[in-house]
């Protein structure tokens, strides 16, 4: 069965979290991952197309932001995410991985594992909220003269049934190897009405624009299981698209 596990951290030194971490953070992953397996490692990077991981922003209070350097942390701040795989070699290799570091760098900021906390969970009902701990990237191609774009669709927009529905369907039949049944996603109108999702994040130099909303699921319990570990939407190995349900919301990543 597929699990996840919360990491929790302290900083080494006083620092700063750039803006744009993601690219030094999924480096650090894939390096984890190799050290302990190689092989996986390069499945992962070279062959497989689909990969059925994602995490979450890290988060903790800091101390400051500067405009330049990013969020500014002091020594002894905590920082936490959640990595989540609905293939447990992938997970089990990454934890295996980060225990052999005493601390690691994202970007300028130093800081060192503390605790990790495994924990699974299953879904019986046929519907389940869902709050974003990572932006949620959906797109579709459109051809502006003779070159491809990618137009991100936002959680308002008319087609984010559809390309939401055709993300996850496409993702289960390429990992699972069989038809998922069907589900529907209804965004959290009264949020995403009144509140800012939107979220610009800059990957060596490619700007891709996600949304961090609440939404609820509703279908077959197997497909919204696969959707909690694997990811939603597009780029969930890179740290995008990852989930909590709604009654452990963000708050849920707090050291007890």
């Amino acid at each position: 069965m597929p699990f996840r596990a919360k990491l929790f951290f302290k900083v080494v030194n006083d620092g700063y979290l750039p803006f744009n971490y993601h690219h030094p953070l999924m480096g650090w992953i894939y390096s984890a991952i190799s050290r302990r397996n190689p092989k996986l490692a390069i499945t992962l990077h070279d062959e497989m197309k689909i990969k059925p991981f994602t995490y979450s922003d890290l988060w903790g209070k800091n101390n400051g932001m500067n405009k330049k350097k990013g969020f500014f942390y002091r020594k002894g701040a905590k920082l936490r995410f959640i990595f989540s795989s609905w293939d447990d070699e992938i997970l089990s290799s990454f934890l295996n991985g980060i225990i052999l570091d005493d601390s690691v760098k994202i970007a300028d900021l130093e800081i060192r594992l503390v605790a990790v906390k495994t924990y699974q969970r299953t879904f019986e009902s046929d519907c389940e909220k869902f709050v974003l701990l990572s932006p949620l990237i959906l797109s579709v191609p459109v051809k502006r003269g003779e070159k491809l774009y990618h137009q991100y669709v936002s959680p308002l927009d008319g087609l984010f049934q559809e390309v939401f529905v055709k993300n996850l369907s496409k993702k289960y039949r390429r990992v699972l190897g069989r038809e998922p049944a069907p589900v529907h996603v209804t965004p959290d109108e009264s949020y995403v009405s009144k509140k800012r999702t939107s979220k610009l994040v800059d990957i060596k130099g490619t700007r891709i624009r996600g949304h961090i909303f609440p939404f609820k699921l509703c279908g077959d319990p197997d497909v919204i299981e696969f959707g909690y570990y694997a990811g939603f939407g597009e780029r969930t190995a890179q740290g995008f698209g990852c989930v909590e349900v709604c009654t452990h919301d963000r708050e849920g990543l707090r050291v007890e």
